[in-house]
């Protein structure tokens, strides 16, 4: 895979981590205009945040670009 195609993946996997949380937000949005309880607790984004531990976070893409 070439470092063009490595930054492509990262920005692709970045994308949906965000279109992810921004979905979570706007559901917790609507239940509260709705008096309603959040549905995403502060556990449920550390939750998805861990999901995407192992393609975005530090150590991950120190290896994957190989600066390791």
């Amino acid at each position: 895979m070439t470092k063009e195609q490595r930054v492509a993946f990262t920005n692709a996997q970045t994308a949906i981590f965000n279109c992810r949380v921004a979905g979570m937000v706007a559901e917790n949005q609507a239940r509260m205009r709705h008096d309603q309880s959040p549905a995403y607790t502060e556990a449920s984004f550390a939750e998805l945040e861990k999901e995407f531990e192992g393609v975005l976070g530090h150590n991950a893409l120190l290896t994957f670009f190989n600066f390791d």
